[in-house]
């Protein structure tokens, strides 16, 4: 693969001209506040990282964490109301990737990845560098890594755990993958990774981002979140569209989309002021910016 970075503008890529940046902007009735320098103390469940089964999008997986316990792995059906643990004696894991083929990829905080079939069996574990974070699928059978290393890589490897290719440009702390690109929010704007030839373009955003997660929704649009609101983005335009407010005391994360329900699978973050304490819950959000809360036990 090629290492060197190309920074150009979509009008390489599209033939599209950006003009000046801008954007549609929702009523907020999200107020920032001040919160104490340090984080505050979590309530006593927490429910992160969750995912769309690729091939039932009435089924979700996601990781819960109980005060004083280790971390679980659940499969929740939406329709039914199914909880449904998935065995995976003890590993301290952080994320859960959901592939088409079935399998889930289990990243763990020393470093490592873990496979398991989604009916809890062939638990087992692929990669031993204790540097890859944060895998993501890029098709039926191979996914990416951050590698940690002395210079931080992208990594390419299949189910069973060899590498396959490398690469100098990527995310740090996930992406969305679409036909061969990789996109993630970088300080100034969208930056889309092309692993055919490693090569990186950056689109500035359409309203100053105070962090950024990003979730492919189509082709070529995207749903963005930061601290600033949720917006819908056409890559061959220069216009992002607000569609949910948000502030730095009610904010979204770690997006999953389901092209069968047309909705993406957040996780919010709200910081009560008077306590300054923190509470998450999961939420879906449709391109027009309507929300429908999980209410998992």
């Amino acid at each position: 693969m090629k290492k060197n970075t190309l920074f150009i503008y979509l009008l390489l890529v599209l033939g599209v001209f950006l003009p000046c940046c801008k954007y549609d902007k929702v009523e907020s009735g999200c107020v920032d506040s001040t919160h104490s320098n340090n984080f505050p103390p979590l309530e006593a469940l927490r429910q992160t990282s969750a995912m769309f089964n690729p091939k039932n999008s009435d089924e979700i997986i996601f990781i819960e964490y109980r005060s004083g316990e280790q971390s679980k792995l659940f499969v929740w059906n939406i329709l039914n109301k199914e909880k449904r643990l998935l065995e995976i004696v003890n590993l301290p894991i952080y994320r859960a990737d959901w592939g088409e083929d079935g399998w889930i990829l289990l990243n763990t905080k020393e470093g490592n990845i873990w496979k398991i079939r989604e009916d809890g069996s062939g638990l087992s574990q692929i990669t031993f560098s204790n540097k890859d974070y944060n895998s993501l699928w890029v098709g039926k059978d191979s996914f990416v890594t951050e590698y940690r290393g002395t210079t931080p890589l992208l990594i390419m490897y299949d189910t069973e755990g060899i590498a396959l290719d490398t690469f100098s440009n990527g995310p740090s702390g996930g992406g969305s993958y679409r036909q061969g690109r990789i996109i993630f929010g970088g300080a100034m704007g969208y930056q889309i990774l092309f692993l055919k030839r490693d090569s990186l373009v950056e689109i500035p955003y359409g309203v100053t981002a105070k962090g950024a997660s990003i979730a492919f929704i189509g082709e070529n649009k995207v749903m963005r979140s930061d601290l600033l609101g949720i917006y819908i983005r056409n890559l061959s335009e220069a216009k992002d569209i607000q569609i949910h407010d948000a502030c730095n005391s009610r904010y979204y994360s770690k997006p999953s989309f389901s092209p069968q329900r047309n909705q993406v699978l957040f996780e919010e973050t709200t910081r009560t002021p008077v306590t300054d304490s923190v509470k998450y819950r999961l939420v879906l959000i449709n391109p027009e910016g309507k929300e429908d809360a999980l209410e998992i036990p």
